[in-house]
């Protein structure tokens, strides 16, 4: 863009060297004694709009109005439910978009197996507790040795570690809704066989969201946690009282930019997860 207003002003230059050198030949000492304005002073407007209009519409700050940015919705809990068994999905029910309240079976596992591994740890337990109450009883007979006797205790207490193991295993054969939300993605579908560690869906809370917005770092002199402002929603033009409730950590020094996390004032406002709009914050003129 400078080589741009540099090559206009050379060819403006030289335009004003001849037209100079024409005046000066012709009825220069008129224009001197009758105060003619000079050719150069002629063109100076023109030059002046040539250079508001090179640079017109650009915003050193990144703002364009100096107090307004846009804003995100998102909600304050976005989670992706994953598998910890490898096992075959026996429910599935909530389908994308679809709302569920807190305690709602999500994910159902068929588990026949855990409940068999279960079943058989459970009696492992009982006969090593019934090994250790003989060897108990021997010792008082002094037909047993302390040793014997704690190797017994050991492998009863073994045994129930692995009953504990085994029912923790089962509970999570169901996965139930941690809050109340929605279905964003589902990533499997019920009849498969889900791996460990598999993400099964992704489910966003409904009812509880912020604002995000990314704003030039020389607000972070003037904007504090409490500061107010309002935001207008793209989907449905419907405007909202806002506040700052955090400010990022760091700066991003490329962009010159800080995240501001604010929250709609109006609990009954109508704004769900993804919608954007453009937020606007009063300063006065010495603030900007």
């Amino acid at each position: 863009m400078c080589r741009r207003l540099r090559i206009c002003m050379g060819y403006l230059a030289a335009t004003l060297i001849a037209l100079c050198g024409a005046a000066s030949s012709g009825n220069a000492g008129e224009e001197l004694i009758t105060g003619a304005v000079a050719p150069h002073e002629e063109l100076m407007p023109a030059v002046q709009a040539q250079g508001k209009a090179i640079f017109a519409g650009r915003d050193m700050d990144g703002v364009s109005d100096g107090s307004a940015v846009r804003a995100v919705v998102r909600s304050v809990q976005n989670v992706t439910i994953s598998s910890e068994l490898n096992a075959r999905i026996k429910l599935m029910k909530f389908r994308e978009g679809d709302a569920f309240r807190e305690g709602d079976v999500l994910v159902q596992f068929d588990c026949a197996k855990t409940l068999a591994e279960l079943d058989s740890a459970q009696a492992a337990f009982k006969s090593r507790e019934v090994a250790y109450r003989s060897a108990a009883q021997m010792l008082q007979y002094q037909a047993a040795g302390t040793l014997a006797v704690d190797q017994a205790r050991f492998d009863m207490e073994k045994a129930a570690a692995d009953i504990r193991i085994l029912e923790t295993k089962h509970e999570t054969c169901t996965i139930l809704a941690p809050f109340d939300g929605r279905v964003v993605e589902r990533l499997a579908q019920t009849f498969e066989v889900a791996q460990a560690n598999q993400p099964l869906m992704r489910i966003a809370e409904a009812t509880n969201t912020e604002l995000a917005l990314m704003v030039p770092s020389h607000w972070v002199g003037i904007v504090k946690p409490g500061s107010l402002f309002t935001v207008q929603i793209d989907e449905t033009g419907a405007t909202f009282p806002a506040i700052v409730k955090q400010i990022g950590g760091a700066i991003d020094p490329v962009s010159k930019s800080v995240r501001l996390i604010g929250e709609v004032s109006d609990r009954s406002a109508s704004v769900a997860p993804g919608m954007s709009g453009t937020a606007t914050f009063q300063f006065s003129e010495a603030a900007r």
